[in-house]
């Protein structure tokens, strides 16, 4: 048995590893998830190599940034910074490192703007294993990371998947928004009575304690720190863009002295997110909450170009 397996896993590794090393270029990645996240990651790629507008300032972070900043208005407002909204659908602080890589690999980018909530997020972007390239793979970090075999197992399959397309000469065929900017209001809202029904939900929930919490701080931190060298390396001004969801009412997120030793926290008027006219669910802002989130970023920006 001990025979069968070996010989397996010899047959199995060149395989495994000439999959790795067949060249997968960055359209094929992103059309590949055309039906995720309304095939956002093809509008990125669109954005970054197809149009050649330049992106000073961007926003990442997940469908909570998607839904809350108006990049179209920020950069009305003020035309000298060219601006986009980044965002992809859910968290995880791998895929954040991996789109910011993207952007200053292709643009100029001066400012970053992190999405930040209450509590950091312990898992792996769901995404991550398919946008990630060989080298993010390797560089993973392993400890307290509760997808790491999971995200090898995910991206292997899906390069194998695109290695076939690509050896049998299916061609890339993607329709995908050509849009300038990244902003998605939702257009649809439940009740105020739904919408009181999750706050005082969420307001009886306690946080994790003591041990628990650092396990679920460790993972996402170490990614921190790595976006925050990344982006001095690069002379990238980082802030922190405080987003909570419905309910989670602290005036700041639990982590806030970690972020300002790595860049500014932006608080934006916690009047925003305890008025429940300002959303559409339990975790994204509505049009009228967008609006109040972007107005208070165009002062904090126009500040920052005085």
């Amino acid at each position: 048995m001990k025979k069968l397996t070996l010989h397996l896993l010899l047959f199995l590794f060149p395989i495994f590893l000439g999959i790795l090393i067949i060249p997968i270029s960055p359209k094929q990645l992103s059309s590949g998830l055309k039906n995720d996240c309304h095939n956002r990651a093809s509008w990125m790629y669109s954005r970054l190599y197809e149009n050649s507008k330049p992106i000073d300032l961007a926003f990442i972070g997940s469908s909570r940034t998607m839904n809350s900043v108006n990049d179209r208005e920020l950069q009305q407002e003020l035309p000298q910074l060219s601006t986009v909204n980044f965002a992809y659908c859910r968290y995880g602080r791998n895929l954040q490192l991996r789109l910011l890589k993207n952007l200053v690999e292709k643009k100029h980018l001066q400012y970053l703007v992190l999405e930040v909530r209450v509590d950091e997020n312990p898992f792996s972007h769901p995404i991550f294993p398919y946008l990630a390239t060989n080298k993010d793979l390797i560089q993973s970090q392993p400890l307290f990371n509760k997808d790491y075999i999971s995200d090898w197992s995910k991206s292997w399959q899906y390069r194998l998947q695109l290695s076939k397309e690509k050896l049998w000469g299916n061609k890339i065929e993607d329709k995908h928004s050509t849009n300038t900017f990244g902003f998605t209001p939702q257009e649809y809202s439940i009740s105020i009575n739904e919408l009181d029904s999750i706050r005082q939900k969420r307001l009886a929930t306690q946080r994790p304690s003591g041990f628990k919490r650092d396990m679920d701080d460790y993972y996402p931190e170490q990614y921190l720190k790595r976006i925050s060298k990344y982006c001095k390396s690069h002379n990238i001004k980082l802030y922190f863009l405080y987003l909570p969801a419905l309910g989670r009412n602290s005036p700041a997120p639990n982590n806030a002295e970690k972020y300002r030793e790595m860049g500014s926290l932006l608080l934006p008027p916690s009047s925003i997110f305890t008025n429940l006219n300002n959303w559409t669910d339990g975790n994204h802002l509505n049009r009228n909450g967008s609006e109040e989130v972007s107005d208070w970023l165009l002062s904090v920006f126009a500040k920052e170009l005085n």
